[in-house]
């Protein structure tokens, strides 16, 4: 038991209780795979609160590891944060989401806790629900950037093709150019490891893994992660590349998309790294979604974190 009666979500008990209460929250279906996938390798998964033996409330975590300026961190997503429907009349202190989410942050984030930082993708309502609780504090938001592709294109010398195994080789040093290239930023570790566990290793999501490279040359200078989402284009879940050559790399990913017959090409970017993009002149749109920062616990404090955040849509779990 950690406090206010919650207690540490035992895997041993089984996943169904869990996924009951997903649907019960969510109105969807989550797969036992994906669910094993997303808290692969988690000892303690999240924060449980019962009531009279039934699970009603969950506070979860996914360890993410990334560079702080630099730095080699151990951040946390927070994540399927679910309070029953019949439990959501009391958002106070005395509430089942205060004792879940005071319970697991207070626990398990900021100093001389396993994670020195917390991040999450929670839309403005609830957000706001955690502000007034003074669990959180915004430090940005993200924004989606889209381009409507066109047959006509200037010609360019830097393609792209389906990711090979053997493009794995390279992604050490397509990883090294990118930390450095946001040497002040902070994102997500974008290695060998991450690419494989995050998209090859995926139980559910269908992704195009590509490789860009330059014409006359087998060396692959980035990789970038799409999603065919029909109507609605092609997604870039997450790219990987010396972000200076942001203008090149993305010029093949919207060559790749022209090839294969979409016509919208699409990505989400934190607010702050938009201006990464701007060389490509993207149409810009908010989304109602915040990147909050933990404020219960002491240690690192909003102000060194706002602003600096490097995440797109393969950061979260859900896309």
């Amino acid at each position: 038991m950690i406090s206010n009666n919650t207690e540490w979500f035992d895997i041993s008990r089984g996943h169904e209780e869990w996924l009951q209460l997903f649907h019960q929250v969510f109105g969807t279906e989550m797969s036992e795979d994906f669910w094993r996938w997303k808290y692969r390798d988690v000892p303690k998964i999240g924060v449980a609160l019962r009531k009279e033996g039934k699970l009603i409330a969950f506070y979860g975590g996914m360890p993410r590891n990334i560079l702080f300026k630099g730095e080699s961190m151990q951040a946390v997503q927070m994540g399927d944060v679910m309070v029953h429907p019949s439990e959501r009349g009391a958002f106070t202190r005395k509430g089942a989401f205060w004792k879940v989410a005071s319970g697991y942050i207070g626990t398990m984030v900021g100093e001389g806790n396993t994670y020195a930082i917390a991040f999450g993708f929670p839309n403005q309502r609830a957000y706001m629900l955690g502000k007034r609780l003074d669990l959180y504090d915004a430090v940005d938001s993200l924004v989606e950037l889209s381009w409507k592709i066109s047959p006509k294109v200037s010609l360019s010398l830097w393609r792209a093709r389906e990711y090979r195994a053997c493009d794995m080789h390279y992604v050490p040093k397509i990883w090294q150019k990118m930390k450095e290239s946001l040497a002040d930023s902070i994102l997500g570790v974008r290695d060998g490891q991450w690419l494989r566990e995050r998209y090859l290793d995926h139980p559910d999501t269908p992704y195009k893994i590509i490789s860009i490279y330059r014409y006359g040359s087998k060396k692959v200078h980035g990789i970038a992660v799409l999603r065919d989402r029909g109507e609605s284009g092609m997604e870039c879940l997450d790219i990987f590349g010396d972000v200076k050559d942001i203008k090149r790399l993305w010029g093949a990913v919207y060559r790749y998309t022209l090839g294969q017959g979409s016509q919208r090409l699409f990505c989400w970017i934190t607010n702050s790294h938009q201006r990464f993009f701007q060389p490509t002149q993207p149409h810009v749109v908010p989304i109602d979604i915040v990147i909050p920062f933990n404020v219960l616990t002491a240690g690192i404090s909003p102000d060194e974190v706002r602003n600096r955040w490097w995440l797109m849509a393969g950061d979260t779990d859900f896309r």
